[in-house]
């Protein structure tokens, strides 16, 4: 069962073994490598994370990763073991579902690397279209990657399912 829930502080030193995972922070944008624990405990403590913006993502009770909305832009991310299993799809159909209840339609933006397949294809199952490529910057992997941008317009978001069981 997946379930999102505001950061604790019992989630630090989890999150921290999952951002210790150079395989996981290389996908993500603003997450350096090697894992700083600074920088993890500023990244669960934003005012976005107060503000249930970014959540926490969880798998049968157990923290598998981290999800937000910043600045109109989806970000996720799960631990490498929680992979290929459905996971990261029914986590972002959730906080959609989730955005929606709470602040009404939004024209939603996200982007993924275009090494990382699976995460574009989350995107696009879930109404997300690809508008443009960029050369996109990864604090972990220190050099331009080709990055694919998405966009999700705000009609779509009616009526989404949470999809988090």
């Amino acid at each position: 069962m997946i379930a999102l829930h505001n950061f604790r502080p019992d989630d630090f030193a989890p999150m921290l073994d999952i951002v210790a995972d150079y395989r996981v922070v290389e996908m993500v944008g603003s997450w350096p490598w090697p894992a700083q624990p600074a920088f993890t405990k500023m990244r669960l403590t934003t005012p976005e994370a107060q503000a249930g913006k970014v959540q926490a993502i969880c798998v049968n009770g157990v923290l598998a990763g981290t999800i937000g909305l910043v600045r109109g832009e989806i970000g996720y991310l799960l631990g490498r073991r929680f992979w290929g299993q459905g996971f990261a799809s029914k986590a972002v159909a959730g906080f959609l579902a989730e955005l929606h209840a709470r602040f009404g339609p939004q024209v939603l933006e996200a982007g993924a690397y275009a090494d990382n397949p699976a995460s574009a294809r989350v995107l696009e199952k879930l109404g997300f279209i690809k508008f443009g490529e960029i050369d996109g910057k990864s604090d972990a992997r220190l050099e331009p990657r080709r990055m694919l941008q998405y966009r999700r317009q705000a009609a779509l978001c009616m009526g989404q399912g949470a999809g988090t069981q």
